[in-house]
């Protein structure tokens, strides 16, 4: 079967319950990974971090603003904490004050919240961010089996967040295996595409190489800010894939006891909920969780053997193996 068949909507397996055994994403990805030529081959991976390879669920940022708001009486709802999630903290903060709470802050103090509450809020964030932000900083699952691959295939790692560098080097206290990384605060405006670009040029890749990078995200705001300046600089882009089942954006989780205790239907039925605002987005696929990133790797490669362009390809279909030839594969293991 071919990798680019059907459009993404159809494509119900990513939300199966099976997860592929990192035996079978290795075995099937390497043998396709390998047929393709040196200039069809993905030669760089970008991340972000929190969500998609540490942090399940986002939790230290997502905690921390909530704790930083409530102290002041204010209330919100756990889509409008997530909902900017990706961007520079600041960013956030703003977004939060300015958008959501605008009209309860006025109703309170008398005015329009000021850049000096939002000054004065981040302060607070990023001080009960690096007062816990480690503790929170284990892999997500199956983050190790992407990992592991990309290793094994010589390619690198490179890592994006909105955190700034301070915030970032807690987070990351766990993990060495990426190559390079970029926050937040160490670009102009703190978009997820600057780092992205400051990441090529820390590793001396040029920007018409960008169609043979692929960048991995749970946040929506990290989707829409590549596919803006996607069109601003005139449609360079990367493969762009989402990661669901332990995003940011699925509702009501603030701890893992809270997911763990959770029934599977429910829970199933939150991701499918995430995945669809992850979709509305337009990423180019939308995984199951990081086991499934050897597939999305191959596919892209695939799409640059035909001559397509990331800008150029609205959606991949990931080719995984089918749950017979799974069942099949852990008979043998």
């Amino acid at each position: 079967m071919p990798i680019l068949t059907q459009p993404l909507r159809q494509m119900s397996r990513f939300f199966s319950p099976r997860t592929l055994s990192a035996h079978y994403a290795f075995k099937g990805a390497s043998e396709k990974f390998f047929a393709f030529s040196p200039e069809h081959q993905i030669q760089l991976v970008q991340s972000d971090v929190a969500g998609t390879l540490v942090d399940p669920y986002c939790l230290a940022p997502l905690n921390a603003l909530h704790n930083i708001f409530a102290r002041r009486q204010f209330e919100l709802t756990h889509e409008q904490i997530t909902g900017p999630m990706g961007l520079k903290k600041i960013d956030h903060i703003k977004h939060l004050l300015f958008v959501e709470l605008s009209a309860k802050w006025q109703q309170r103090h008398g005015r329009v919240p000021n850049d000096k509450d939002a000054e004065e809020l981040h302060d607070e964030l990023i001080n009960k961010l690096n007062a816990s932000v480690a503790s929170f900083s284990q892999l997500t699952p199956h983050a190790d089996v992407a990992i592991d691959f990309l290793r094994r295939h010589s390619i690198p790692l490179a890592l994006t967040t909105g955190y700034s560098r301070q915030t970032a080097t807690l987070a990351l206290s766990k993990l060495d295996q990426y190559v390079v990384s970029t926050t937040a605060d160490e670009v102009v405006n703190g978009t997820r595409f600057e780092m992205i670009e400051a990441n090529m040029q820390k590793l001396c890749l040029p920007s018409s190489e960008m169609k043979r990078v692929v960048f991995i995200t749970d946040a929506v705001s990290d989707v829409e800010s590549i596919r803006k300046a996607a069109k601003l600089n005139g449609a360079l882009n990367v493969w762009t894939f989402c990661i669901g089942d332990y995003c940011t954006g699925i509702e009501g989780i603030t701890s893992q006891k809270q997911a763990a205790s959770m029934s599977a239907d429910e829970l199933c039925e939150r991701r499918e909920r995430a995945k669809e605002r992850l979709l509305a987005s337009k990423p180019h696929a939308v995984l199951k969780n990081l086991s499934e990133l050897p597939h999305a790797i191959v596919a892209a490669c695939q799409a640059l053997s035909e001559n397509k362009t990331p800008e150029g390809t609205p959606s991949l279909v990931i080719e995984t193996p089918s749950d017979e030839q799974h069942s099949a594969n852990d008979l043998r293991l």
